[in-house]
């Protein structure tokens, strides 16, 4: 699998991964799998069943065969149903699914031909055990007609309603499991402003009330992607703002999640709306150190242009944290990475500065990469190699080369820029031409990025930059 990961061309054939994969043919006549073995697939680790749908979505994204490809589908989606728990699905299974089903959305589409079940194989779970699983595998491989709900619309109804048939016994532990897939879907453009709408007010988003309830952490995500309705956002500006004839109270700090989420629908916005939210942040920010903002920076970074001395502030202060924190620190009692969170949202903003304007500074590059490097277990660096990837595309490949042999010494920090050059290989990162004529030791790095490729294969929750742009 790390093999293939960094040399497709030479690495084992896509059908390799479907023969080495979990073994589930047992699996397909179980109905009940609480009186049935899994044969030790619940035993297996997070690591292992990432592993496994790598391999998958290699073998579906590359076999041109329909059953050879419908048959790794069907693998994935028994392996996670069965790790099930109590009818419950692992979060950690389910965010390396959501995952797989990105890639497969990304692949040629499935042939299902009109008026036959999508998964044949899986009649005995299909409406049980796997039912949640194989309709959205369904729906992402062969489309809305082939899971049998219409449209994207109809695949959100199909969700809420499991939802609320799985309340009382779930109750909001649900959430972790239906807010993923409605995610993924908003990404993938099947969602619209109405389907919005009704997330925002079946999940309580917004809640008005005294005081205003606004969700900090699923409302952003979803407002990355989709638009509000002009309601929402006008109760949003006038708490934002604090404009008078609001009919609901907000406090400063109320204020500030709603500005949050307005930075975060930034790409929707008119210039003129835009131009009141830089303003308020950027009097907020005069009287006090601007790295403390991150968090509210990240998403203005995506749709505008940051100042120069934001920028210099936030890479002032990574800096500074670099040279004084322990390489690769971790908690004494749990082995736990440590990471500050104003740090990440620094992080996260100087990352959105590239994404936002491909604007390619030799300073924020390094930063970054120093950064991700010393951070490098933790999940949630995705957009700051995102950002790396934008930033070495406008250099030569000799440029990227001295920029390696500068970190002769450190071989996390060689290992973050080369994760960032996967994201433009299609063949795989020993393609690039900085290998051409690359020391050895850069192989080994390779090596060392395959291993952490897999290690980060799950959905990205906190995806910055992928709204529209203006």
């Amino acid at each position: 699998m790390e093999a293939a990961l960094i040399d497709r061309k030479r690495a084992c054939a896509p059908v390799f991964f479907l023969e080495q994969g979990p073994e589930v043919e047992a699996l397909y006549a179980v109905t009940n799998p609480a009186t049935h073995l899994d044969f030790g697939l619940s035993e297996l680790s997070d690591q292992a069943i990432r592993i496994y749908l790598v391999g998958l979505a290699f073998a579906y994204r590359e076999l041109t065969d329909a059953d050879l490809r419908r048959r790794a589908l069907e693998a994935a989606i028994l392996l996670v149903s069965i790790r099930a728990e109590k009818g419950v699905v692992r979060e950690a299974d389910w965010l390396a699914y959501m995952r797989f089903l990105e890639d497969v959305a990304k692949s040629p589409r499935l042939d299902v031909a009109a008026d036959t079940a999508t998964f044949p194989r899986l009649n005995a779970c299909a409406r049980s055990w796997c039912e949640l699983a194989e309709k959205l595998a369904a729906f992402f491989a062969a489309g809305a007609d082939a899971a049998g709900v219409g449209n994207g619309a109809g695949m959100l109804t199909w969700l809420i309603a499991r939802v609320t048939d799985r309340r009382d016994a779930e109750g909001d532990g649900a959430r972790s499991w239906a807010l993923p897939a409605l995610l993924l879907l908003a990404r993938h453009g099947d969602l619209g402003q109405a389907e919005f709408d009704w997330i925002i007010r079946f999940f309580r988003f917004i809640v008005i009330g005294e005081p205003i309830w606004i969700d900090p952490i699923w409302l952003p995500r979803f407002a990355r992607v989709l638009e509000f309705r002009s309601s929402w956002k006008g109760g949003l500006e006038r708490c934002a703002f604090h404009i008078a004839g609001s009919h609901v109270a907000c406090s400063d700090l109320d204020a500030d999640m709603a500005a949050n989420i307005l930075s975060a629908q930034g790409g929707f916005l008119e210039p003129s709306e835009q131009s009141m939210l830089l303003k308020r942040l950027d009097e907020r920010m005069k009287q006090d150190r601007i790295a403390l903002y991150g968090s509210q920076i990240r998403d203005v970074g995506c749709w505008s242009k940051l100042p120069d001395r934001w920028l210099k502030a936030l890479e002032s202060s990574l800096d500074y944290q670099l040279r004084i924190m322990p390489a690769r620190a971790t908690d004494p009692l749990t082995g736990v990475s440590v990471i500050e969170v104003t740090d990440i949202a620094a992080a996260h903003a100087l990352a959105a500065s590239i994404l936002g304007r491909a604007d390619e500074k030799t300073r924020s590059t390094v930063v970054l990469a120093r950064y991700a490097a010393n951070h490098w277990s933790y999940e949630g660096l995705q957009p700051l190699y995102r950002a790396l990837a934008v930033a070495l595309a406008a250099q030569d490949a000799f440029t990227v080369s001295r920029l390696l042999a500068s970190q002769q010494n450190d071989a996390l920090v060689r290992s973050a820029v080369l994760e960032a050059l996967t994201l433009r290989a299609s063949e795989g990162l020993l393609h690039d031409p900085v290998f051409s004529s690359a020391p050895s030791y850069l192989r080994l790095d390779a090596m060392l990025v395959a291993k952490h490729l897999i290690a980060q294969y799950t959905f990205e929750l906190d995806k910055l930059c992928e709204g529209p742009a203006r």
